[in-house]
């Protein structure tokens, strides 16, 4: 077919006169329409466009074409989907003649001997109804008169259509001569066959070499027997029917099937996270989403039981096996010192492990700093995790030492220490950091007698129940003093408020946990937090088997060590790490405008700064503030000597541990992984170690996060309804106050509620308990403005923030304590002193 056969369209032009057959363009236009007709029908020639009318015919209607959307539809959709070529009638419609006065005769413009319609032309007869009808239809009500007697029958329902049901399981996984690993991997697939089918079986034959069960419904074939391998351990299935005869309509509650051991291999792969908690009731919500299967609280907690053990071991094999693997871990890793304590019987008592690169990196690289902890364990086999880490130049926390012992006491803290000193030797200027705990003291006194053993300054706050804000500011600001000056007014202060509280802090001793005391170094540290954290970590890690827990402290030191080294491979020499580097650059920044006069060149000089005057002796690396000598890093008064001096930074007066090329070469080492067990080496002669001996606490076992500090007060509840202590808003019997004897029981009570509640009254400032609790506070107190500033003083940065500058500055009018800080707590603010002090100064 060419293009012009598309183009155009056939029809038959039908007059009374005349019938032409033509082809026609399809988009043609009515009016070219009309002006094709008069020049091809000789009878419409002289007639005007208006008169003239189309028509075809559509099965029993007639439709007219009057303009071009009706000369479309007939060319597209009437003659464009028959095959027969439409017939156009053509007529001619009479036009009104206009009345003329003049003269009654005028020419007519048409013969009136013409019909208008052709003769063949058939149309169809309306249906007239009888006037009764229409005249009852209408004397009836409107509501009445309102049918569906025309209304069109509806049209036929839509067939259904059934997507074909996917198979729960595919069957072809099981056939015929299908092999599977071992006994254990051909239950497995058989049980979770009946899981994922919705069925339940019984054993027929369990042996060691076959394995057969059938369906549980009376009357059913189904059955599948399996069998060992003549040759090695794998089993597979010598024959089955895997058509159930049985209704299939079977409801499973409870599955007898859905066993510990089955249930425990679901929940392997999500078990190996060991820092997830998977409580009994989500096991049992998941097997039921997952599986569509209800199990018992019993089932889901022997499963999880069974999963832990496939994990990560039987409890009690894991202290036979603990032996070889400290010996492989010292063949692994050179230098690493293992040792096993058991009783007269064999049974275990304590086991120390010091790993050889931490050892090295805190000989060579670190600040002589240890900090000591423990935490319990959670498992089967309860103990004590003993813990000692160190801090790198950049205070980053390195675990030097591990161990696990089966209480807290004097004698396993004592064993421990010996053993750490055996590893690092005397080192000068040695500081450790941990709580009060009794057993603690004893062995630093007894192990390490001339090294400073400092308490954990938070541990003891909350020893002595200090919970104010205005007590605990004084408390930190005796804490961070560095001068007897400072400390002694300000512990006047809070012996005002709180006179008990400081009658226990003078039974501790000064020299335990104030800077203006203190009797060595303690390198800015005043709690026990880096070891904390690491018990924080290692919270749910505590309840696996001993032998998995030292091998996660290993494995925790191999991935901090290769991220770290990567990190620090190309680093400056001289230049001080990121931690460093920020401390002394705020104290650049804080002395730009303090006054420095020379007494002896590059020796001894004079600084002067609106809080008062020190000195400063590069001869002994020494400056009256002490913060120098006790923290290792130049303080603001050495920071303004290499101001005026001209030197390009303080670098040089800050300690080597500090230092970037120190950083470098703390985690320069590498820690190793142990090979497969199977391929242990094993010498023969290790002891032989059995577990302890475990008895049970009466009572239901407290869940505890951790050891309470020694005389920490415990935090009674009080119910959130009536307001009464010892008991929570749910468990809560009593009537509901009305508002006024809420607002009377809330100031009645003894004195000390009295004073507690008229001091939150007289809060000035808000407080983040959260801040204060978890030690954070004292990072930030070292750079930090005390009491009212000089009305002179221009505050030109934001000191609470990273000491970058702002446009802020203090008028001297308005009260320095109302400038706020980011912790949520002015730290500036203290309503009852007038002394201008600053902590870097003292």
């Amino acid at each position: 077919m060419n293009d012009d056969d598309n183009s155009k369209f056939k029809v038959y032009l039908v007059h009374p006169s005349s019938k032409h057959g033509v082809k026609l363009p399809k988009t043609i236009s009515f009016r070219n329409l009309v002006d094709y007709v008069k020049k091809k029908v000789e009878a419409v020639k002289d007639i005007q466009n208006s008169a003239i009318r189309f028509f075809y015919k559509d099965g029993s209607m007639s439709l007219n074409i009057v303009d071009d959307d009706d000369l479309q539809y007939f060319i597209h959709d009437v003659c464009g989907k028959n095959d027969h070529v439409q017939k156009l009638f053509i007529s001619v419609v009479q036009q009104p003649s206009e009345v003329k006065s003049s003269s009654a005769s005028n020419n007519i413009s048409f013969d009136l001997n013409v019909p208008l319609v052709p003769q063949d032309c058939h149309y169809p007869t309306p249906k007239v109804e009888q006037y009764s009808f229409h005249q009852e239809q209408y004397s009836l009500p409107k509501w009445q008169r309102n049918n569906f007697k025309n209304m069109p029958m509806p049209p036929d329902a839509p067939e259904p259509v059934f997507k074909p049901l996917q198979p729960l399981i595919n069957h072809n996984d099981f056939y015929i001569n299908k092999e599977f690993y071992n006994k254990a991997e051909c239950m497995f697939a058989i049980g979770k066959k009946s899981l994922i089918e919705r069925f339940e079986y019984k054993v027929i034959k369990s042996e060691s070499i076959r394995y057969s069960v059938k369906c549980t419904r009376a009357g059913c074939s189904w059955n599948i027997y399996t069998r060992k391998d003549k040759v090695g351990s794998k089993f597979y299935v010598s024959s089955m029917n895997d058509v159930h005869t049985c209704s299939r309509d079977q409801i499973c509650p409870n599955h007898r099937n859905a066993t510990m051991k089955l249930l425990s291999q679901l929940l392997f792969e999500k078990l190996k996270d060991s820092n997830r908690v998977y409580k009994v009731r989500d096991i049992q919500k998941d097997i039921r989403l997952d599986w569509k299967v209800d199990i018992s609280y019993k089932r889901a907690w022997g499963g999880r039981n069974l999963a832990f053990e496939m994990l990560y071991g039987d409890p009690e094999a894991s202290f036979e096996q603990l032996p070889m693997y400290c010996h492989n871990l010292k063949l692994k890793n050179p230098g690493t010192v293992t040792h096993i304590e058991t009783d007269d019987a064999g049974r275990f008592k304590l086991v120390f492990i010091a790993f050889g690169v931490s050892i090295r990196s805190f000989i060579a690289f670190m600040r002589p700093l240890i900090i000591i902890d423990a935490a319990h364990l959670k498992g089967r086999y309860k103990g004590t995790n003993l813990l000692a880490v160190g801090m790198d130049g950049n205070n980053q926390i390195i675990p030097i030492a591990t161990g696990v012992s089966q209480g807290e006491t004097g004698e396993s803290w004592t064993l421990f220490m010996r053993l750490l000193k055996e590893c690092i030797g005397e080192v000068p200027n040695l500081a450790i950091i941990s709580d009060r705990h009794a057993a603690i003291t004893q062995a630093c006194q007894t192990v390490f007698p001339d090294c400073f053993h400092g308490y954990c300054c938070r541990h003891l706050m909350m020893n002595c129940n200090l919970k104010q804000e205005k007590v605990r500011y004084l408390y930190w600001k005796c804490c961070k003093s560095y001068t007897h000056e400072i400390f002694n007014k300000t512990l006047a202060e809070l012996k005002a408020k709180r006179p008990q509280a400081v009658e226990k802090l003078e039974k501790a001793g000064y020299d335990k946990w104030s800077r203006a005391y203190c009797s060595g170094k303690r390198y800015n540290y005043l709690t026990s937090n880096s070891a904390e954290s690491i018990n924080s970590l290692t919270r749910h890690v505590r309840r696996v088997p001993i032998t998995m827990l030292m091998e996660y402290y290993r494995r925790l030191l191999q991935d901090w060590y290769n991220k770290r080294r990567e990190k620090y491979r190309v680093a400056p020499e001289f230049e001080l790490t990121e931690w460093a580097t920020k401390k002394v650059h705020h104290r650049m920044w804080k002395s730009a405008n303090w006054e420095v006069r020379g007494i002896a060149h590059f020796a001894v000089y004079h600084v002067l700064t609106p809080y008062g005057s020190h000195m400063v002796d590069f001869i002994k690396n020494e400056c009256t503030c002490r913060q120098w000598q006790l923290s290792g890093l130049p303080c603001g008064h050495v920071c303004a000597v290499c101001r005026v001096e001209e030197l390009t930074n303080c670098n040089i007066w800050a300690q080597s541990w500090f230092t970037k090329a120190a950083l470098k070469g703390t985690y320069q080492e590498m820690v190793f992984p142990l090979d497969e067990e199977a391929k242990w080496h094993n010498p023969g002669n290790l002891q032989k170690v059995k577990p302890p001996v475990m008895k049970r606490p009466a009572g239901r076992p407290k869940k505890n996060d951790r050891f309470p500090s020694k005389n920490e007060e415990q935090i009674l509840k009080r119910c959130g309804r009536c307001g009464i202590e010892g008991h929570t808003r749910e468990a809560c019997m009593q009537p509901v106050p009305s508002l006024k004897e809420k607002s009377k029981g809330s100031i009645s009570g003894s004195g000390k509620g009295k004073e507690v509640m008229q001091e939150n009254v007289e809060k000035n400032h808000l407080v983040d308990e959260e801040y204060f609790q978890n030690g954070r506070i004292y990072q930030e107190w070292d750079d930090l403005s005390w009491g009212v500033q000089p009305s002179n003083w221009q505050w030109e940065g934001d000191l609470a923030g990273n000491g970058e500058p702002s446009n802020r500055q203090w008028d001297g009018n308005s009260e320095w304590g109302d400038e706020p800080t980011y912790s949520g707590f002015n730290l500036n603010y203290n309503p009852e002193s007038s002394d201008a002090v600053h902590l870097d100064d003292f």
